[in-house]
C-alpha cells in the first residue's frame, strides 16, 4: 500500500495497468486466424471513408473485451485504510510546517474515506487544522463543519470545537480591524471585477447566430480554410470579440489527482468537497458536486478507475464527456433518427448545442490504416467501459442493445477524430499563490514584485470545447489573445490589433512566430494539426523576437497604410506606404524625419511606461496606456515590429492580472 501511496502522491509516474494491451493482443490473433493484414488494412482504409458505423462495425468483430483485475481497480476505489495512511503521511509534513504538502495529502485522504465514515470525518479535522496554520480560517471552519457532519469522533470533539473558536476569534478581529490599507484594496479589487464583468466578459449586442459573439462576427466558408470567423466593419484593437462557456470542459490531470480545481466549474480552490462515489473528483461546494453527477459525472464516477489504469488521454476523456453530457436518452433520439436533425444546415451557434459540436471538421489521416485502427479500438474500449462500469446502457430493449452500443461506439469515435483539432487549451496564472491583493499593493517591495510579474507563468490546466470559439483557424501571427475567466472555463476573444472589415479572426495553435522558428512550427502544426501553415510570418519567415529586436523600426505613412489588412502588408502595393526620403511613394504625403522619430520615441516611451505599470500591479492603468501604442505600432510601423509583439504580450499580461486578483 505504500507503494499506492508514493504514486497518488507523484501521479506523472506511469500507469502499467492497462487492459489495452490483453484486448490488442487478442484483436491481432483473431484477425490471424480469418484474414491477412494487408487485406484487413485494406478493408480498413475503404469504411474509413465511409464513417464511423462502418469502422466500428468492422474493429468490433475481432474484439474482445478483458476486464481489469478487481484487486487492481479497488486500489482506485474509496478505502478506510489508504485514507489513513494518505492522513498519516500528511501529519508527517504537518509536523514539519510544510502545510502545502500537508494540505494535499489531507485532501487525498479525504478523497479516498468512504462517505460519511470516520475517517471521513477525522481527514476533514486535520485539514482544518492546515489550513488555520496557513492563516485561512474562513476555509478551516468550513472543514470543521463537515468533520461534524461525518462521524467525526465524539472522544475529540472537545479539540475541534476550541479550534473552531480560534477560528471565530481571527474572523471576528479580522472584521473588527480593518484599516485604510485594505479599503483601498478592496476598492481596486471592485475596479477589477467592474471591468471583468462589464467590459472584459461581456458581449455588447450579442449575434443573432451566435449569442456569444458581437453582432459584428460572421461565419464565413472560406474554399481551402473551411469555415472561418471573420468581422464585417473595421474594429480597434482591445475590442472583446466573443465571450463563450464551453460546451465541455476536462481538466489536464483528471485522472491525476487534481485536488486544485473544482472537476465541474474549474475554479482554484485550495480545499474542496469530494465525489462521494470515486477518488478522483472534487468540487469546491455541494452545488458543483451535484450539477456534475447530473450532467455528466454520474456515468463518468465509475469508470474512473479504468480511465486512470488505462492512462486515457484528454482528447478522449474530452469525447466521453460530450457522450456523457447528451445521456443515454439524447444518443437514442439521435440513434432512432440516424443522425437526420443533424445534417441539417447550422442556424445557430448556442454555446449549449450539440450540433455545431457536431459538425467540427477533423484533419484525421484516412489512407493511415494505424490511426484508423488505434482510434476505433480505443472508441470500443471507452463504449465498454462505460457499459460494464456504469449505468449508461440501461433500459435499452435487448434486441436493440447491440446496435444501439455500436452507435454510441461510433459517436464517441467521431469526436475522439474532431476533437484533437478543435479543442481549446485553458491556461492559468501560476506564480502568485502565496500573494493577496492586498500584499502586492502594500506589502512587498517594489522591485521584488517587479521580479515575481516577471516570472509568472502561465501553464495550460484544462480544455475545452467551444461552439464559436473552437471555429477560430491558426495564424503563427494570430489577432487575438485568449483570457480565461475565473469560473465555468469561460473564455473572452480579445483583439490585440486592429481589425479590417473582412478580416479574418485568427488564434494561434502552438506558439507564434516570434517564440519558434518555422521549421519547429511547421513540423509541429503537421504533426498535430494535419496542415502546412501559410500565413503572412511563414510565408515571409518572420524572425523570432530575439532577431526582431535587434532590427529598427521602420515607418509607414499614417495616411493610407491603414487601409491595409494585415495580411495585406507583404504586397507591393503596401510597400509603396513605407516612408523613404521624405514621402510616401503610394499617396504622395510628405513627412519631416525628424518628427517621425520624435513620434515613435514618444510611443516607446509609452510602452515602457505601461509595461512598468504592469509590473507594479497596475494593470488598468497599463490598458489605458498601452492602447493607443499599440494603434500607432500598426499603423505607423511596417511590420513585423519588436515593440508591436511586446506591447502585446504586455496586454495580455494586463488582462490576466485583471483578472487573478479580481476573485
Amino acid at each position: 500500500m505504500e507503494d499506492l501511496v508514493q504514486q497518488i502522491l507523484a501521479p506523472n509516474l506511469p500507469v502499467q495497468e492497462s487492459n489495452a494491451d490483453e484486448i490488442n493482443r487478442i484483436f491481432f490473433q483473431k484477425l490471424e486466424t480469418t484474414t491477412s493484414l494487408e487485406e484487413f488494412n485494406e478493408q480498413l482504409l475503404k469504411t474509413s471513408t465511409k464513417g464511423t458505423l462502418e469502422r466500428i462495425s468492422m474493429i468490433s468483430k475481432y474484439f474482445e473485451w478483458v476486464p481489469i483485475p478487481p484487486e487492481t481497480i479497488s486500489k482506485y476505489s474509496k478505502h478506510p485504510g489508504l485514507s489513513s495512511q494518505l492522513r498519516e503521511k500528511a501529519n508527517e509534513f504537518f509536523r514539519t510546517k510544510n502545510y502545502q504538502s500537508a494540505l494535499q495529502c489531507y485532501t487525498l485522504a479525504i478523497m479516498y474515506s468512504p462517505w460519511n465514515s470516520e475517517t471521513l470525518g477525522l481527514a476533514f479535522a486535520n485539514r482544518s487544522a492546515t489550513l488555520l496554520a496557513m492563516g485561512k480560517a474562513l476555509e478551516a471552519l468550513q472543514d470543521i463543519d463537515s468533520a461534524y457532519a461525518h462521524n467525526y469522533p465524539e472522544k475529540f470533539r472537545k479539540k475541534l470545537d476550541e479550534r473552531r473558536q480560534k477560528c471565530d476569534d481571527i474572523l471576528r478581529k479580522t472584521q473588527q480591524s480593518g484599516d485604510e490599507t485594505e479599503s483601498q484594496s478592496m476598492i481596486e479589487r471592485d475596479k477589477r471585477k467592474k471591468f471583468c464583468q462589464g467590459i472584459l466578459f461581456r458581449v455588447k449586442k450579442p449575434n443573432a447566430l451566435m449569442t456569444s459573439a458581437e453582432e459584428f462576427v460572421q461565419i464565413q466558408f472560406h474554399p481551402t480554410h473551411g469555415r472561418q470567423l471573420i468581422v464585417n466593419r473595421d474594429i480597434p484593437a482591445g475590442t472583446i470579440l466573443i465571450v463563450e462557456k464551453p460546451f465541455i470542459s476536462v481538466l489536464k490531470d483528471l485522472l491525476k489527482w487534481d485536488v486544485t480545481h473544482c472537476h465541474f466549474c474549474l475554479r482554484k480552490i485550495i480545499q474542496g468537497l469530494p465525489c462521494q462515489g470515486c477518488v478522483f473528483a472534487i468540487y469546491c461546494n455541494e452545488s458543483c458536486r451535484g450539477k456534475a453527477a447530473e450532467e455528466f459525472h454520474g456515468f463518468e464516477c465509475p469508470c474512473m478507475p479504468y480511465l486512470h489504469c488505462n492512462a486515457t488521454p484528454r482528447y478522449i476523456l474530452l469525447a466521453l464527456r460530450i457522450i456523457s453530457k447528451l445521456g443515454p436518452n439524447k444518443l437514442q433520439e439521435l440513434f432512432q433518427e440516424n443522425l437526420n436533425s443533424l445534417s441539417s444546415p447550422l442556424d445557430r451557434y448556442d454555446s449549449d448545442s450539440y450540433n455545431p459540436i457536431y459538425h467540427l471538421v477533423t484533419h484525421s489521416n484516412p489512407q493511415d490504416p494505424i490511426d484508423v485502427y488505434t482510434k476505433a479500438l480505443n472508441a470500443l474500449i471507452v463504449a465498454t467501459t462505460l457499459q460494464t462500469q456504469s449505468n449508461f446502457f440501461e433500459g435499452i430493449p435487448q434486441d436493440k442493445k447491440q446496435d444501439f452500443f455500436n452507435f454510441t461506439a461510433s459517436m464517441i469515435l467521431h469526436h475522439i477524430d474532431n476533437i484533437p483539432f478543435n479543442s481549446i487549451s485553458l491556461d492559468e496564472v501560476e506564480g502568485l499563490e502565496k500573494y493577496t491583493l492586498s500584499s502586492t499593493l502594500h506589502g512587498i517591495d517594489r522591485e521584488e514584485l517587479s521580479n515575481l510579474i516577471r516570472s509568472i507563468q502561465f501553464p495550460q490546466f484544462a480544455a475545452g470545447v467551444y461552439t464559436v470559439a473552437s471555429l477560430m483557424n491558426h495564424s503563427c501571427d494570430p489577432n487575438v489573445t485568449r483570457v480565461v475567466g475565473l469560473t465555468d472555463g469561460t473564455l473572452a476573444i480579445v483583439a490585440t490589433r486592429s481589425l479590417k472589415c473582412n478580416e479574418e479572426i485568427v488564434t494561434c495553435y502552438s506558439r507564434s512566430f516570434t517564440s519558434d522558428t518555422i521549421d519547429i512550427r511547421r513540423a509541429y502544426l503537421s504533426e498535430n494539426y494535419c496542415f502546412d501553415c501559410d500565413c503572412i510570418a511563414c510565408r515571409n519567415n518572420w524572425p523570432e523576437l530575439s532577431v526582431l529586436m535587434k532590427s529598427r523600426a521602420v515607418s509607414c505613412c499614417r495616411s493610407c497604410a491603414g487601409i491595409f489588412p494585415h495580411d495585406q502588408k507583404e504586397s507591393k502595393e503596401f510597400q509603396r506606404c513605407v516612408i523613404q526620403g521624405s514621402g510616401c511613394k503610394h499617396c504622395g504625403s510628405q513627412y519631416s524625419l525628424h518628427e517621425i522619430e520624435d513620434e515613435l520615441n514618444r510611443n516607446i516611451e509609452l510602452f515602457f511606461q505601461a509595461y512598468r505599470l504592469v509590473l507594479a500591479n497596475a494593470p488598468l492603468e497599463a490598458i489605458r496606456t498601452l492602447m493607443p501604442v499599440l494603434k500607432f505600432f500598426q499603423t505607423c510601423v511596417r511590420p513585423p515590429y519588436s515593440k508591436a509583439y511586446m506591447g502585446q504580450d504586455v496586454y495580455k499580461q494586463a488582462l490576466e492580472l485583471v483578472v487573478y486578483f479580481s476573485r
